[in-house]
């Protein structure tokens, strides 16, 4: 005890021995307040294949990380983790998780445990210039961070019905797709080619055919001495052509 001018007296007027022996203190924590864990990038929109989900942790003060700590999330029913990227030296790190192929989640993705995770051999750190922080937190809203990483596909194709087909006719190819898509032209027109006894002919995408997850391709024959075929013909695969055939989310189509 420092008296500082002051006194510590009994009611004899003797001066109080204040020599004592210091307990070890052990179990008090001051100021080690959980980091505060944001949203970043991502929230409020659709990301698809290769997009980044980005969070970051606020400490308060700066922390050292060493490894790749992580954030597990929950992307539909797939366990993912949105690993450490940037921040050592800094009071905020960032974690980064990104979209893979057959990720879905329409309602919004979860943390499922509030903690940052530190996985690996030797296992990851984050310490202060005390010790290790808290690295539980308050799990911040994740009902806006929806994912769709499921590329549309092809799931049926339907040639011209059986008949005869003249000059001016229309021969129609109708590719039928898992979900709806949107064709873009500014670029190019998707074709599709159609061998016709020998002769390959282009059926080029008709959008005012096409809606929702149908899109239809459309030759016309161009004179009574275009092509013949006796029967039969064979339809080639879908070439883009600097167009562009995708979802909502931006996912291409597989064709």
């Amino acid at each position: 005890v420092s008296l500082n001018g002051g006194t510590v007296r009994d009611s004899a007027g003797n001066d109080a021995n204040l020599a004592f022996t210091a307990p070890t203190v052990g179990g008090v924590n001051i100021n080690r307040t959980a980091p505060i864990v944001a949203v970043v990038a991502g929230a409020g929109t659709t990301s698809k294949v290769g997009q980044v989900i980005e969070f970051t942790a606020t400490f308060a003060q700066a922390v050292t990380v060493t490894g790749t700590p992580t954030i597990g999330l929950t992307v539909g029913t797939a366990t993912r983790n949105a690993s450490y990227v940037s921040g050592t030296g800094t009071a905020v790190i960032r974690f980064q998780y990104v979209v893979q192929a057959g990720d879905l989640d329409t309602d919004g993705i979860a943390i499922p445990a509030a903690v940052i995770s530190l996985p690996g051999t030797p296992a990851a750190t984050i310490t202060d210039s005390v010790a290790a922080p808290v690295l539980t937190f308050n799990p911040p809203d994740t009902s806006t961070i929806l994912v769709d990483g499921v590329a549309p596909t092809v799931t049926a194709v339907t040639p011209p019905a059986p008949g005869n087909y003249g000059n001016a006719s229309t021969l129609d190819i109708t590719l039928t797709l898992s979900e709806a898509v949107t064709v873009v032209t500014t670029s190019g027109t998707p074709s599709i080619p159609l061998t016709i006894g020998g002769a390959v002919r282009q059926a080029t995408y008709n959008a005012a055919a096409s809606s929702g997850n149908t899109a239809v391709f459309r030759y016309t024959i161009a004179s009574a001495t275009d092509v013949f075929a006796n029967g039969s013909f064979t339809i080639g695969q879908v070439s883009l052509n600097g167009g562009t055939v995708r979802d909502s989310a931006g996912n291409d189509a597989n064709l």
